[in-house]
């Protein structure tokens, strides 16, 4: 029979021993064993996650990138990582640009970057992360971070302009006017934009001054979206 079977053997890329023991029932002493190696090859990943980035920053400004790499393997890598930027501002490592990774271990990576204090006009700029294994260059990931960077000297429009029409409609008495009968005028005023995302919304609302039976002024605003 088989008295035991023994591992030790986790997830790790290298060698583990197994060995499997019998003896018999009858007679302790006949008995024997062996033991086999049983390989597990490595198998190498690596990939960054994204934590923190700004989606604007004016002209001038620095802002920080804040990622994490994560050793998704089996084996233990020693990794180096490096930046570019698209449009060649300033980056600075804030983290170590070397990192050794057990693995499942991750590690954060940051950085600043500067950017000018004169610019024409407003740009989309992209750091590049980059990662990739010293023992084996293939084993690489990369990562693209998109910050707007606005000019100071850009012009804002603060204002939401809105296409509107005003119209005028006059209505003659029904009978003679009388200190209780009177002209009806009316006045109409309505906007209307439409939206890339929603079907339409529009903005409108209206006043009449005076009315047949009210001397004076009425009005009443309707918002519809």
């Amino acid at each position: 029979m088989i008295e035991k079977t023994s591992s030790n053997f986790a997830a790790d890329a290298r060698e583990y021993p197994i060995t499997y023991s019998v003896r018999s029932k009858r007679d302790y002493a006949i008995r024997d064993e062996a033991t086999v190696r049983l390989s597990v090859f490595a198998v190498s990943d690596i990939k960054f996650f994204l934590e923190s980035a700004p989606d604007t920053v004016m002209s001038g400004e620095s802002y920080e990138i804040m990622a994490r790499l994560a050793n998704g393997g089996n084996a233990t890598l020693a990794v180096v990582v490096s930046a570019r930027s698209t449009s060649k501002y300033p980056v600075t490592f804030l983290s170590e640009e070397e990192l050794t990774l057990s693995p499942g271990e991750s590690a954060p990576v940051a950085l600043l970057v500067q950017t000018p204090s004169k610019l024409a006009k407003s740009a989309r700029h992209i750091v590049i992360l980059e990662a990739s294994s010293k023992e084996d260059p293939s084993v690489r990931t990369s990562l693209s971070v998109a910050t707007e960077v606005l000019s100071q000297k850009a012009e804002i429009d603060l204002y939401h302009r809105i296409p509107t029409t005003l119209t005028h409609s006059h209505c003659a008495p029904w009978e003679k006017e009388t200190e209780t009968t009177q002209t009806a005028s009316t006045w109409n005023l309505r906007a209307r934009e439409r939206s890339k995302k929603e079907d339409a919304s529009a903005l409108s609302f209206s006043f009449a001054v005076p009315t047949r039976r009210t001397r004076g002024f009425t009005a009443k605003g309707t918002n519809i979206i």
